[in-house]
């Protein structure tokens, strides 16, 4: 849809935060979710503005995140007043400090961008701003701002059409929130009680020395038919470890996927992981361990939290002035909501976990810098197990700001500090210079084979045929795990179709979490695949990913065109933002897509065998690894 809108007032800022088209006439426009603005002279992007400035707003928001958890309630900091035991801060665990802007805080983007736009608007002499938007905490952010600044302010509201749910949910939605967070947890102790003492006997008389933490996910399909488990997050490691009758422990989180649909299912399979492995591989869920005593733990640390939530809600607010409502439903999930309850219960699980298990030389979990994983490393050193090492499986974004804190985080300043694990293992270049640009402490550091990408070696013999030919008529497309990442790429992809020349062949392969079905793009010529990805890459040459998918990685590595689409809702987390690097086109717009792919026969393959080794450590026979894995001190492997 295009609209048109004219005040005809020179000191009067429009804030365009809506999808539709906008024909500018009048005001100076800001775009809030829109990259290509043609280098008009009365418009600002705002994802663009981000761009130009991101280390200084990185850098900004992060020393915000520092500066709450510092903030004093009753003469001890907000980290001080969440200890929920001796030494342990349940504000680690928070989704203030998890940051996870792509999948859980979805308004801290537009914190971002809003300590971009306030910067931008004191520098100028705009006497009003209206805003055209359907996000209530945007339009309240930015009415505190412009009333801080004397600057008239209104919001044309924008009322989206909500999605059809049933009246049950609809009743649910309206429900208080830590009455919603009530519910949520009887259904979760519903469904996952039935895990309850799996595996427990043989974790509690194990006598490995090695434990693993794992989602149980990934895991090849046809193996587990068979009882063996083989994870694609672990690489050939398992088999290696087994194979040299190295014995090991796995702690798994069930998530639910299409080989474990049920918590039932996934109690079947991992009762036949023991049958089958005996004592050479001990693998239990984390609701192994429910039990009344850890409901009951749970519950008293909730009641705490929610005693202190009001006064600390209150230092929030005063602290963070206009952002404040881009903050609050954060605080709130987070002090008695859902959140709350669920990390919550998750660290009593790990206590229990841990203090089970018979003395660990090494542990390894899986790091992406959740907040369970803090109530995790403090559950391990507190149980006295050794050395514990947080394990980069995939890649590390500039802007996934999980995995970034104000350098102030790494130092020991009192008795709650940053549970960190002993070593970070970095699984390439990018990973560990994303981990060195953020200031991690670089000894902490150490270097392992990117287990998950084993297979690019293989793709990279392949790419040493340099007179190969590919199929230029047909590009490959990844979807992302994300409805509405690959919703957004997919109606980009079809409104390009429209005004191309070029008839074009599209081999889709869905993400196993979110499928795409032909019907719902009638304009495209689509193939849906759901072969492996090694065996895809190696027929096509370009690529079409959104903006956030790693997939877009193994292509990448594979020595493939990318075309990575960028969703301006949000900011660039393309795991190939990557300064200099080449063979990547990031687009924002139909237009722009459409003018790539007219011309993709024109599109130089770079065919840089390299790749894939510049990127990760992906030796096949693991020498890292073998230094790194040690059993009484020897190397195991």
């Amino acid at each position: 849809m295009n609209q048109e809108i004219d005040t005809g007032h020179p000191e009067s800022l429009l804030i365009w935060d809506c999808k539709d088209q906008l024909s500018v006439n009048g005001d100076f426009v800001i775009f809030w979710q829109r990259y290509s603005i043609n280098n008009a002279i009365n418009c600002l992007s705002i994802p663009q503005l981000v761009e130009r400035n991101e280390e200084e707003l990185k850098s900004q928001y992060l020393a915000l995140i520092y500066d709450l958890g510092k903030l004093k309630v009753k003469e001890k900091t907000i980290i001080e007043n969440l200890e929920i035991t001796p030494g342990f801060s349940y504000w680690w665990m928070s989704l203030l400090a998890e940051k996870c802007n792509h999948s859980k805080s979805y308004q801290i983007d537009n914190i971002i961008k809003l300590m971009a736009f306030s910067k931008w608007l004191r520098s100028k002499n705009y006497t009003a701003i209206r805003l055209v938007s359907e996000n209530k905490a945007l339009a309240d952010s930015l009415k505190n701002l412009a009333k801080s600044l004397k600057i008239k302010f209104d919001w044309d509201h924008i009322v989206s059409i909500k999605p059809n749910v049933s009246l049950i949910r609809k009743i649910f939605n309206k429900l208080p929130i830590f009455m919603k967070a009530l519910v949520s947890t009887i259904l979760y102790l519903f469904n996952h009680w039935q895990l309850r003492n799996v595996g427990i006997e043989g974790w509690k008389n194990s006598t490995a020395k090695i434990t693993f933490i794992s989602y149980l996910a990934h895991l090849d399909a046809e193996k587990a038919k068979s009882n063996i488990y083989k994870s694609g997050m672990w690489g050939s490691l398992p088999d290696e470890l087994n194979k040299k009758k190295i014995q090991i422990n796995w702690l798994h989180i069930y998530i639910k996927n299409s080989i474990n649909p049920s918590a039932g299912s996934a109690k079947i399979l991992v009762e036949q992981f023991n049958n089958r492995y005996k004592n050479q591989q001990n693998h239990v869920f984390i609701d192994s361990f429910l039990s009344v005593k850890v409901l009951k733990e749970t519950i008293l640390s909730l009641f705490r939290l929610v005693f202190k939530y009001k006064k600390i809600n209150h230092e929030i607010k005063q602290y963070t002035d206009y952002y404040w409502p881009l903050f609050s439903e954060d605080v709130k999930l987070s002090l008695i909501g859902i959140n709350a309850v669920e990390n919550i219960l998750t660290y009593y699980l790990f206590l229990e976990a841990m203090k089970s298990l018979p003395t660990q030389n090494q542990g390894f979990y899986l790091q992406e810098n959740q907040g369970w994983e803090y109530g995790f490393i403090d559950a391990w050193k507190r149980s006295a197990h050794n050395e514990l090492i947080g394990v980069q499986h995939s890649t590390v974004r500039y802007w996934d700001l999980r995995y970034y804190f104000d350098s102030r985080s790494y130092n020991k300043e009192n008795n709650c500090n940053l549970p960190r694990p002993d070593k970070v293992a970095v699984n390439g270049n990018a990973t560990k210079d994303a981990y060195l640009a953020g200031q991690y402490p670089a000894d902490d550091l150490i270097e392992v084979e990117a287990l998950r990408y084993q297979y690019l070696e293989e793709m990279i013999n392949l790419n040493k045929n340099p007179g190969k030919l590919y199929d230029r008529d047909t590009v490959l497309v990844f979807g992302d795990y994300l409805p509405k990442n690959t919703d957004y790429q997919m109606t980009i992809l079809q409104q390009a179709s429209h005004i191309m020349d070029k008839k074009i062949e599209y081999i889709v392969k869905p993400h196993p979490a979110y499928p795409i079905k032909t019907e719902d793009y009638p304009d495209l010529k689509l193939k849906i695949s759901n072969l492996p990805i090694p065996k895809l890459l190696d027929h096509y040459s370009v690529v079409l990913t959104g903006g956030v998918t790693s997939s877009a990685v193994d292509a990448f590595c594979a020595g493939k065109y990318v075309i990575s689409i960028l969703d301006p809702r949000s900011l660039n987390l393309s795991p190939l933002k990557v300064k200099g690097i080449k063979g990547v086109s990031f687009v924002s717009s139909a237009d722009e897509l459409a003018q790539l792919l007219n011309n993709i026969d024109k599109i130089k393959i770079n065919n840089n065998i390299n790749q894939g080794e510049d990127y990760f450590y992906i030796e096949r026979d693991l020498p890292r690894w073998r230094k790194l894995l040690k059993v009484d001190g020897n190397e195991t492997l």
